[in-house]
C-alpha cells in the first residue's frame, strides 16, 4: 500500500490526498461507463450500479471468507427499488437456503453461498449488504458488599405509566418484578407473543431490576419502579444472539410502539462489533427509525475500554441514540471527587465515522440487581449471588449494561414529568446537565447522569447528533461545533466542559481545538502508528471484529477472566 510506505505524517497525508482524489475520479469515471453502456446481454436489474464492493461489508470481502462455497448468513437492506426483490428471487437468483423479511426495516436476513455476494450486492434493489454478526450483553461479573447507586438520589418520581421495552435475554419473575410486564420472544422467526420466555441467561433480570425493580431494600431496587417493561428477548443462555435477533426485535417494537399504551424507551444493554460505516450498519439504521418515530433508545457504549479508543460498539455508534459508558463510585457516598470513568468502558470515538462518544456516564460498577436463581449467570458467578431466603435472589454485576439501564430509568422519570419530551430533547438534557469529571471527552463524554437536574431542565433542542471529529489539514483535532448542530445556546464548551477538557477556546470554523498534547501524541490516539498506520484502521487485514470477538470474558471460562470489574 502507498500509504503503508509513507512514513512520515506529511507524506502520508499527501498519500491520503492522493488516494480520495483517485476514489473520486474512479467513481465518476464508473458512473459515466455505467450509465452509458448498453444494456445489451444484462439484466436491468444489475445495469447501472457500482462496483459490488462498494455494497458489501468490509466483513464479507477479501480473504475474510474461508470458502467461497461456504453459506453465509448476511442482513441485506433495500433501496426503494426494491420491489422485485422476494423470497422467490433469493432462492433461483442467489441461490438462498433462508429468506426472511423485516415488516418496518426494509430489510431482510438471508443465508446464501458466499460466491453469490457480489452478484447480491449488484442487484438493483439492494443497498447494502452487511455480515449477520454475533452480538452480546455487556456486564461483568463483581465482589458482593457494594451497594446500589440508587441510594444516593432522592426520588420525586418513578416512572409511572411510561413503558420501557428491554431488548435482552428475557425477564424472569421475581418478586421485585411487578407481572405487569408482557413477554415476546424475537429470538425466531415468526416473533412469539404472549409467550414465557425464560431468561436462562439472566443478564435481561437483572436490567429489569436495575430499571424497575420495586425491592424494599434501599440497595437493590431499580430506578423507576412503577414504569411498564416490555421483556423482548433477542439473546440467548450465553448472553449472545445474532444481529438479526435483536433487528427482529426492534422491527416488531416498531410495528407494535402503539400498544401497552404506548412503548417510548428501549434498553439496549448489548453491542456488537463495528464492522461498516454508521450510515450502512443494518443495527444502527434499525436504532435511528425507532428514533425518528418518537422512540428513545438508550444503548451501553460496550466493555471494552481496556482496549483503548475506537472500543464503542454498534448501535452505540449512532450519532441520535444516548450511548452510556460506565462511571466507577468508590463507595464515598456523595463525595464525587474520587469517582472515574470505568476502566473498561469503551472509549470513542467511533470506528469508521469518528463519532464523539460516548455521551454521557452513569454508574456501572457493581451494580445489585434482580437475580433468576437457574440462570446462567447465576450458576457461574454463585459468590456473586446475595441471598434473601435460601435461592440466590440478587447479582451483582458491572458493566456499561447497568449504566445504560439507569440512563433507561432516567428517561422514564423525565417522560412521567413531561410527556410531551422528544428524543432529541431529552439526550440534550441529559447531556447538558451531566456532572462533570476529569478525563478525555472520548472517555467520559460530557459527564456524569445528574438525575434530578436532568429532570429539572428546560432546555429543548430539534436534533441532538453527537458531534464529529475531524482531522485539519495542518494535522490539528477538530470537534464539530455543537452550536450548529444543536442550537446557538449548545456551544461545546457548555456541553463538554470549559478548561478541564478543552485546549485554547479559539472557535475554529469546524469547531473547537484540543490541545496538541493531549490526544495527539504519538503512540496514543492520532498517532504515527494507531489510525493511519497499515496495521490497524485502515488496513487490509485487520477487522476491529477479531479484536472484540476475543476480549469478551463473558464467553471466556476461567473465574480470573470474570473478575474485570473496578474493585472498591
Amino acid at each position: 500500500m502507498l500509504l503503508a510506505n509513507a512514513r512520515s505524517r506529511s507524506e502520508r497525508r499527501a498519500v491520503r490526498g492522493s488516494m480520495k482524489w483517485t476514489a473520486v475520479v474512479s467513481v465518476v469515471l464508473v458512473g459515466v461507463l455505467l450509465t452509458s453502456a448498453p444494456a445489451t446481454g444484462q439484466k436491468k436489474d444489475f445495469e447501472t450500479l457500482p462496483p459490488a464492493e462498494t455494497k458489501l461489508s468490509p466483513s464479507l470481502q477479501g480473504g475474510s471468507l474461508t470458502s467461497l462455497k461456504d453459506s453465509v448468513d448476511v442482513i441485506v437492506q433495500f433501496s426503494s427499488d426494491s420491489g422485485r426483490f422476494s423470497s422467490t428471487v433469493a432462492a433461483t437468483s442467489f441461490q438462498a437456503k433462508h429468506f426472511e423479511p423485516f415488516d418496518s426495516m426494509h430489510m431482510a436476513v438471508m443465508s446464501v453461498p458466499a460466491r453469490a455476494l457480489k452478484q447480491l450486492a449488484q442487484h438493483r434493489g439492494v443497498r447494502f449488504v452487511s455480515r449477520d454478526s454475533v452480538i452480546r450483553s455487556y456486564s461483568y461479573a463483581a465482589k458482593v458488599t457494594a451497594r446500589h447507586p440508587r441510594s444516593l438520589f432522592d426520588f420525586r418520581h418513578t416512572g409511572d405509566g411510561v413503558d420501557i421495552a428491554i431488548v435482552d435475554s428475557g425477564i424472569e419473575e421475581h418478586d421485585d418484578i411487578p407481572r405487569h410486564w408482557a413477554s415476546v420472544d424475537a429470538t425466531r422467526w415468526p416473533v412469539r407473543e404472549g409467550v414465557d420466555a425464560d431468561d436462562d441467561n439472566g443478564h435481561g433480570t437483572h436490567i429489569a431490576g436495575t430499571i424497575g425493580g420495586s425491592s424494599w431494600h434501599p440497595s437493590y431496587g431499580g430506578f423507576a419502579p412503577e414504569a411498564w417493561l416490555l421483556s423482548v428477548k433477542a439473546l440467548r443462555v450465553d448472553g449472545s444472539g445474532k444481529t438479526s435477533d435483536v433487528i427482529r426485535a426492534l422491527d416488531w417494537i416498531l410495528a407494535n410502539s402503539h400498544r401497552y399504551d404506548g412503548i417510548e424507551v428501549v434498553n439496549l444493554s448489548l453491542g456488537k462489533a463495528v464492522e461498516e460505516r454508521a450510515e450502512d450498519d443494518p443495527l444502527v439504521q434499525a436504532v435511528e427509525r425507532l428514533w425518528d418515530a418518537g422512540i428513545v433508545v438508550v444503548c451501553s457504549a460496550g466493555n471494552y475500554g481496556r482496549s483503548g479508543n475506537f472500543t464503542v460498539t454498534s448501535p452505540g455508534n449512532s450519532r441520535k441514540v444516548i450511548t452510556v459508558g460506565s462511571v466507577t463510585d468508590r463507595g464515598t457516598a456523595h463525595n464525587w471527587s474520587d469517582d472515574y470513568p470505568s476502566t473498561y468502558s469503551s472509549q470513542g470515538p467511533t470506528l469508521y465515522d469518528q463519532v464523539l462518544k460516548p455521551d454521557l456516564l452513569a454508574p456501572g460498577n457493581r451494580v445489585m440487581g434482580a437475580a433468576e436463581e437457574d440462570s446462567y449467570l447465576a450458576e457461574r458467578l454463585s459468590s456473586r449471588c446475595h441471598e434473601m431466603d435460601e435461592d440466590c435472589d440478587y447479582l451483582e454485576l458491572s458493566g456499561t449494561s447497568m449504566a445504560a439501564g439507569i440512563v433507561s430509568a432516567t428517561v422514564a422519570l423525565m417522560l412521567e414529568d413531561d410527556r410531551s419530551l422528544t428524543p432529541d430533547t431529552i439526550k440534550a438534557r441529559l447531556m447538558k446537565t451531566a456532572r462533570p469529571i476529569a478525563g478525555s471527552a472520548t472517555k467520559v463524554g460530557a459527564g456524569v447522569l445528574d438525575i434530578m437536574s436532568a429532570i429539572d431542565s428546560n432546555v429543548t433542542v430539534s436534533s441532538a447528533l453527537s458531534p464529529l471529529l475531524r482531522i485539519s489539514e495542518s494535522g490539528e483535532l477538530l470537534v464539530e461545533d455543537t452550536s450548529n448542530l444543536w442550537g446557538p445556546a449548545f456551544t461545546v464548551e457548555s456541553i463538554y466542559g470549559d478548561g478541564f477538557l478543552w485546549s485554547d477556546r479559539a472557535p475554529t470554523s469546524d469547531g473547537f481545538l484540543w490541545s496538541d498534547g493531549f490526544l495527539w501524541s504519538d503512540g496514543f490516539l492520532w498517532s504515527d502508528a494507531f489510525l493511519w498506520s497499515d496495521g490497524f484502521l485502515w488496513s487490509d487485514g485487520f477487522l476491529w471484529s477479531d479484536m472484540v470477538g476475543a476480549d469478551d470474558p463473558l464467553f471466556r471460562t476461567s473465574r480470573q477472566s470474570l473478575d474485570l470489574n473496578d474493585d472498591q
